[in-house]
C-alpha cells in the first residue's frame, strides 16, 4: 500500500458535471471544476487524488492523479451513479475524503465529505426549475450540507442563504 493510502490522504473529486461542449455544463459549475482540477498540482504537489470524470473527457492531469471515467449522460443516470456507484468506488479507492463540487454528495459516503454549494437558486427561483429538479436539489442539498464534514459556499450570498435556510 502506498504512503498516501497509509496516511489516509487520498482525496476524490466528483467532476461529473465538467463539460466540454455547449450547454449548461460549460457554465460556472464546469468552470469551477476545471479551475479546481487545473490547480491541484500547484496547490498540493504531493497529493494523491482520484478524479471521477464523465466518459469522453479529454482533461489531462498529473501523474499523481488517478482518473476514473463513467458514462453519466442525463440527470437520472448521473444521480444513480452518484448515489449508488460513487460510494462503492470511494471505498474501493480507499478515499479519506470526497469533494462534491456541485451541491450534492453521496448520502451513504464511506469517508468524509466536502460539498461545495454553488447557490440555492432552486429555492430562490423555484419556477425556473422542473418540479423533480427542485425536489431533488432541495432534499439532497440540505442533507448533503448536514452530513458533510465541511461545506464550501462560493460566495457570501450562498453562505447567507445556507444559514438562513
Amino acid at each position: 500500500m502506498d504512503a498516501a493510502k497509509r496516511t489516509g490522504r487520498r482525496i476524490g473529486i466528483n467532476a461529473h458535471l465538467l463539460g466540454s461542449g455547449e450547454g449548461y455544463r460549460r457554465a460556472g459549475v464546469s468552470r469551477y471544476i476545471a479551475e479546481l482540477l487545473g490547480h491541484l498540482e500547484e496547490a498540493d504537489p504531493e497529493g494523491d487524488y482520484v478524479i471521477f470524470l464523465p466518459a469522453g473527457s479529454s482533461l489531462r492531469l498529473t501523474h499523481q492523479t488517478r482518473v476514473l471515467t463513467r458514462r453519466t449522460e442525463g440527470p437520472a443516470r448521473r444521480v444513480l451513479w452518484e448515489q449508488l456507484e460513487l460510494p462503492r468506488a470511494a471505498q474501493r479507492e480507499h478515499l479519506a475524503l470526497l469533494h462534491s463540487p456541485v451541491n450534492v454528495q453521496p448520502l451513504l459516503l464511506p469517508c468524509q465529505g466536502v460539498v461545495t454549494v454553488m447557490d440555492l437558486s432552486f429555492l430562490v427561483y423555484p419556477r425556473s426549475f422542473l418540479p423533480q429538479q427542485r425536489l431533488y436539489q432541495t432534499v439532497f442539498t440540505s442533507v448533503s450540507a448536514q452530513l458533510a464534514a465541511q461545506v464550501i459556499a462560493i460566495c457570501l450570498q450562498s453562505a447567507q442563504d445556507l444559514v438562513h435556510r
